[in-house]
């Protein structure tokens, strides 16, 4: 993730997302949509992905991830991920590289492969 254009490392930002994590987890990073909102589409936490929701975050812990959807290039609206309790959409849709050439769902697909390998 680290080189999507809406991908901030915690260790390099002063204004991180604010909400309870579980206790022993810290943020890794989140990811921000471009655009004039700048809102946050996930958090990337030592032990899980959160997900905004209204006012909310929902927690998906990375060990209850079992499966994603590879997005179609060019049209998709996000990443849905499969999980032991259901499925959701992450909304990454940025692009980044020369002339916006990456889509950014490409990179988080890529930690979730490796996330996957790893587990096996």
């Amino acid at each position: 993730m680290r080189d999507a254009v809406g991908f901030v490392r915690s260790d390099t930002a002063t204004n991180s997302p604010d909400f309870h994590l579980e206790p022993q987890e810290s943020i890794v990073g989140w990811y921000r949509e471009a655009g004039s909102s700048m809102s946050t589409t996930a958090v990337f936490a030592t032990g899980a992905l959160y997900l905004p929701r209204a006012e909310l975050f929902d927690r998906v812990a990375w060990s209850d991830i079992v499966d994603f959807d590879m997005p179609e290039k060019r049209t998709h609206r996000g990443v849905r991920i499969r999980t032991t309790h259901g499925q959701q959409v992450v909304q990454i849709t940025g692009r980044s590289g020369p002339a916006n050439k990456y889509e950014d769902a490409f990179a988080f697909v890529g930690l979730l492969q490796n996330l996957l390998r790893f587990r096996a």
